[in-house]
């Protein structure tokens, strides 16, 4: 439907290779207001402080918002995560779930979402991400 309805919206998004970044892409005709990303990471036994950080580009490529996680995953754990809208810090239950604050941000045709792991090793992966958003309908221009 075209006009200012919002319907929730969950995108599904396929498992990267083995110590890669996952981009996602916005879907042409819809916009988007972002309220949470959510994602698994599987380090292995290299020893090495693993951060998530995720990155907001407009169509352009160039960064609107940078978020690193407060929390890092050693090596040899699996750790979920999520930035989310109307979180005020990072909190963490023991070394499996990680939550803090993500960027409220309107996203349109081009923007993309990007999840990086700073100091990730050649055998990490990420995993079973979820970006949830609120979701409206645009007519193509």
């Amino acid at each position: 439907m075209w006009g200012d309805e919002w319907e929730p919206h969950t995108a599904t998004v396929g498992q990267p290779a083995v110590a890669s970044s996952v981009t996602v892409v916005m879907p042409e005709a819809v916009r988007w207001i972002l309220l949470a990303v959510c994602f698994r990471v599987v380090t292995d036994a290299n020893v090495a402080n693993r951060t998530p950080v995720l990155t907001v580009l407009d169509g352009s490529g160039v960064a609107r918002a940078s978020v690193a996680s407060g929390v890092v995953t050693v090596a040899s754990k699996t750790a979920d995560y999520t930035f989310a809208n109307g979180l005020s810090g990072w909190v963490a239950a023991g070394t499996s779930v990680v939550s803090g604050p993500g960027p409220v941000l309107p996203l349109q045709d081009g923007d993309s979402l990007v999840i990086s792991v700073d100091g990730v090793q050649a055998g990490d992966q990420v995993s079973r991400v979820r970006v949830t958003a609120l979701q409206r309908a645009v007519r193509a221009d």
